[in-house]
């Protein structure tokens, strides 16, 4: 009956260190997995910094169409019906990066 109990005892063990051996496995292989997606070319990296670029770009286009509709209204104000020349956006644009 003790050589049973001791058997029992001994193979219990061995499955804990086979069953942690597995786990550490399992985790491994998880880890890789997670660390291609976030690492790889296309990966959740990449990602965020083509959207922050892209953020600055329509940052940058909003601040332009402001500054032309900007203009567009200063000039309607003091010339009412004339149409607005290049020229004139070019200067307004300059003086409202200059403002800036």
């Amino acid at each position: 009956m003790k050589l049973l109990k001791n058997k029992i005892k001994n193979d219990e063990k061995g499955i804990t260190i086979i069953a942690l051996i597995v786990f550490v496995i399992i985790l491994l292989v998880l880890a890789g997995s997670v660390l291609t997606i976030v690492f790889k070319n296309n990966g959740i990296f990449n990602f965020v910094n083509d959207t922050k670029d892209s953020l600055n770009v329509s940052e940058e286009k909003d601040k332009l169409n402001v500054a032309i509709k900007n203009a567009k209204t200063d000039y309607y104000m003091e010339y009412e019906e004339k149409l607005v020349t290049e020229d004139f956006l070019q200067k307004s644009l300059d003086e409202g990066v200059r403002k800036r």
